[in-house]
């Protein structure tokens, strides 16, 4: 007679419990078809109208009350240091799912809190009670890939909606557009952002009178213009790291992230209509100057800057001769 592992009915109640609530939510489950090293299966998005868009989620479930270590407000959960480097350094989010018969079954973006600078010294991944599977939304799912609910434009409805998300306030002058096109870069391939750009063309366009004034309606206006880009396959922007930022340190990311196809026939619809305006007078450009144009970005050095150039070059001449690959 051949006897059952111990713990394979319990494993499979926890990938068949996720595998419903995940049904339930409209997403798609791909359980991984034979040995893992991690990843248990995948989770593909799917929006409000059906479609598939590429964002993808890996998902890692362990079952029984083994796992559930007491954490206050959250379960602790403790994994092999070969599975915490492999989650982290994954190009997709690693959902983390603990289920229990008596407890339930909670979630947690195992990837994003192991990218944490504030997290990562930890020798566990809190999973916060209150994330209960059974309450979980798609979107909230999928927030670490940009991906949400709201419509997958085409590319020929970006460019209206990029001008039309304004800020709600007069305060900050400005529109997604205002973003997008003053943080062009790297002969166009590329849109930097930063606070100094958004500092920089909102003071430019601000009234003679105005002053400007960022308050969280404001952040999350900006905040929201990244996630536009991610939602809407425009630019290749590491939204995991960008959440980090936004999240733990409560500061805006700044980065330049390379456009994609879709970024890339934006910048070609821009120049149509660039052309169609210009050709009836309705727009004037002054001499070299186009709507889709790019700005150089460089680093400001300070005073304290140029004192640790040489410090870097004594540092680098007194470490080369005791460093050690770590292979070597």
């Amino acid at each position: 007679m051949t006897r059952l592992p111990g713990n394979l009915l319990a494993e499979r109640a926890g990938v068949l419990a996720v595998a419903a609530e995940l049904n339930r939510l409209g997403v798609i489950w791909r359980e991984t078809p034979m040995a893992d090293v991690g990843i248990d299966g995948q989770i593909e998005f799917v929006d409000d109208a059906g479609q598939t868009i590429g964002r993808l989620a890996g998902a890692q479930i362990k079952s029984g009350e083994s796992w559930f270590h007491d954490g206050g407000d959250v379960w602790r959960f403790y994994a092999e240091e070969k599975h915490r480097r492999y989650w982290e350094r994954l190009p997709l989010p690693v959902l983390i799912f603990l289920h229990s018969p008596t407890e339930g079954t909670f979630w947690t973006d195992g990837r994003l809190a192991l990218r944490s600078p504030e997290r990562e010294a930890r020798k566990f991944i809190a999973i916060p009670k209150s994330n209960r599977l059974q309450s979980a939304t798609r979107d909230a799912f999928f927030s670490s890939v940009g991906a949400s609910g709201r419509p997958f434009l085409a590319v020929d409805e970006l460019l209206p909606a990029l001008a039309s998300r304004r800020s709600p306030s007069a305060s900050l002058p400005l529109s997604y557009l205002d973003l997008f096109a003053n943080g062009l870069t790297d002969i166009g391939r590329s849109v930097y952002y930063g606070m100094d750009l958004v500092m920089e063309v909102a003071e430019a366009l601000l009234e003679s009178d105005g002053h400007l004034v960022l308050g969280p309606r404001e952040h999350d206006f900006l905040f929201g213009f990244i996630q536009f880009l991610v939602e809407q396959q425009i630019a290749d922007v590491d939204i995991s790291n960008c959440l980090v930022q936004w999240n733990d340190a409560g500061m805006h990311p700044t980065f330049i992230a390379p456009l994609t196809a879709r970024g890339r026939m934006l910048l070609g619809l821009i120049s149509e209509w660039q052309s169609r305006l210009v050709s009836d007078g309705r727009l004037r450009l002054p001499e070299q100057v186009s709507v889709a144009q790019e700005t150089f970005v460089r680093m400001e050095f300070t005073a304290v800057d140029y004192l640790r150039m040489p410090l870097i070059r004594e540092f680098g001449r007194l470490i080369a001769p005791v460093a050690k690959w770590p292979d070597s």
